[in-house]
């Protein structure tokens, strides 16, 4: 889901600070949610992502925050059209696979349908993708997958 430019903008005020200190003023960002919740739901999270990402990376210019929720990033410097490789710290769960052998078999499966997705062979193109995989345990799992395409300038 696409959220309103309202919504980033909170984040944006949120970080505002942090960027003013050493670099320009320009900020670019881009938020997220998945497709099967509200616009409140949605609007909550980033507006959270805020305060979280100040809280564990106080003085980062450039910063991807993946909730189970909404993806939030933020950058100085522009992000469009860019692909670029960072290092993503998401938040683990609790819970632990009874059997890791299952479990694994499972994240393959789900891996290796996202592989084709976005290979040759595959229908994927620019964009983000929502995956899943049971395994036996019934528990679901989920991945977030996006792509950008580098633009030729």
């Amino acid at each position: 889901m696409l959220i309103s430019a309202g919504a980033v903008q909170a984040l944006v005020i949120i970080q505002m600070a942090a960027y003013t200190q050493r670099t320009s003023n320009k900020v670019y960002a881009m938020a997220f949610c998945r497709g099967d919740i509200g616009k409140a739901t949605c609007q909550s999270c980033i507006n959270n992502s805020g305060l979280r990402i100040l809280l564990k990376c106080p003085n980062s210019l450039e910063v991807v925050f993946w909730d189970l929720v909404c993806t939030v990033r933020y950058s100085n410097t522009s992000m469009f059209g860019v692909n670029k490789e960072m290092l993503v710290i998401t938040p683990t769960s609790p819970a632990k696979a009874q059997v890791p052998t299952l479990f694994n078999q499972s994240l393959n499966h789900l891996l290796d349908n996202l592989t084709f997705f976005f290979s040759p062979e595959g229908s994927g193109g620019p964009g983000v993708i929502r995956a899943e995989t049971h395994s036996i345990e019934f528990r679901t799992l989920v991945c977030l997958a996006g792509i950008e395409l580098e633009t030729s300038h």
